[in-house]
């Protein structure tokens, strides 16, 4: 495993955990946990931002085909977290979705549609837990009402998130200091280095007020310190 240097709190992810993680996940709830993991090393939502998106949010035209097909193509481009969701509260954020993405958002929606759980205003990572229907969560077709849960799903929450995440992260041999934040980290190194190094980008990326603060989720791990020692530069 790669060591870390001068990073505060938890690390990000390689790209072998990542794989290891993404295969790790088990039970009835699989496409919906992995469809959180990969939204959100691919996005760099806070937990808390990705458990406010809705599946409004993530559909190209907000809604789903009239046979109840949702493919890659049918997922947005980009998805917004709105202002009262993020931190601070300063700014909405706005982020392309890679094509994982967006195939991962794909399978857990057609998966939501079979087990009737869609609802245009329901959250996208729902739990098993309900609550009283409310007028915005309406289901997507008619002739599902009467065979809908009575009563639309609650999002799960960051302590749900937290355990689910913690218990892939077991059954794929990753230890040390991560979390679900580890999802964010993992994103901000990968900018980091797509960028060759541009910090201005990854803070844009991440969404950060101040500089300071994407440089504290960087740190450098020991193959980056090695390939800069013996880098040849004129």
């Amino acid at each position: 495993m790669t060591p870390q240097i001068a990073m505060r709190g938890c690390r990000p992810l390689t790209g072998e955990e990542l794989r290891r993680v993404s295969a790790a996940f088990r039970g009835p709830w699989r496409l919906r946990n992995l469809a959180l993991f990969i939204v959100g090393h691919r996005t760099g939502y806070r937990i808390q931002e990705l458990l406010s998106l809705r599946v409004r949010d993530v559909l190209a035209r907000g809604e789903v085909r009239a046979d109840g097909q949702v493919l890659p193509e049918d997922i947005a481009e980009r998805v917004t977290v709105a202002r009262r969701a993020m931190k601070g509260r300063r700014a909405g954020r706005t982020v392309i979705v890679h094509p994982e993405a967006r195939q991962a958002v794909a399978d857990w929606l057609a998966d939501m549609g079979r087990r009737r759980l869609l609802a245009l205003d329901g959250p996208l990572f729902c739990s098993r837990q309900r609550r009283p229907a409310a007028d915005g969560a309406r289901p997507l077709f008619a002739e599902l009402a009467a065979l809908a849960d009575d009563g639309d799903r609650r999002a799960i929450d960051p302590g749900q998130a937290t355990r689910i995440l913690k218990a892939a992260y077991r059954r794929a041999g990753v230890y040390g200091r991560v979390a679900t934040h580890s999802m964010r980290k993992t994103f901000a190194r990968r900018v980091y280095r797509a960028s060759r190094g541009d910090l201005v980008t990854c803070q844009q990326a991440l969404g950060h007020a101040q500089i300071g603060t994407t440089m504290s989720y960087l740190g450098a791990g020991q193959d980056d310190v090695d390939r800069a020692v013996l880098a040849d530069v004129d």
